[in-house]
């Protein structure tokens, strides 16, 4: 990529007026086209995308002010300090000392998880974001998000069969 600096002055200036901006805002901004050429250049001056919204919003690492679990909410748009949904989610489960209920997993994210949560079950991710995030054997389905009995508006999930 040519000379960083102008691209760097132009993110800093741009993130000076606003918190978050599209993908249309810095190729605005760096008057570039080219999706690359604005990933190089977020990734110079450090970035993250949104968890929500499908990653659409970009901002700058020294701009958000993370909560306890690594969330920041600009308006609607949520920002994690562990960067995808899936990554979060991860997080927060292994994080807490019992797990999380898939409420207890949406309600600080302000979105739907149910699918990210049916894929890390299908992908039996690690085996512990469910009810025991401590254990390291495959969760059983009475500890699953939406059991029925903890979470009673959650979906049911199952795990792969061995």
């Amino acid at each position: 990529m040519p000379n960083d600096s102008p691209y760097k002055a132009a993110l800093q200036k741009l993130f000076r007026t606003r918190l978050v901006a599209r993908l249309d805002d810095l190729r605005q901004a760096l008057k570039r086209q080219s999706r690359t050429t604005i990933l190089h250049a977020l990734r110079a001056v450090g970035y993250l995308t949104s968890y929500s919204h499908a990653g659409r919003y970009y901002t700058l690492e020294r701009i958000p002010q993370f909560d306890p679990k690594g969330l920041w909410r600009y308006r609607q748009i949520g920002f994690s300090s562990q960067g995808t949904l899936r990554a979060t989610l991860i997080h927060l489960v292994e994080t807490s000392p019992a797990g999380q209920t898939h409420t207890e997993l949406q309600d600080p994210l302000h979105l739907r998880v149910h699918d990210t949560l049916r894929l890390l079950v299908r992908a039996n991710c690690n085996a512990n974001y469910s009810k025991t995030s401590t254990s390291t054997s495959a969760p059983s389905r009475s500890q699953l998000p939406g059991n029925g009995r903890n979470d009673r508006n959650s979906p049911r999930h199952r795990l792969p069969r061995n």
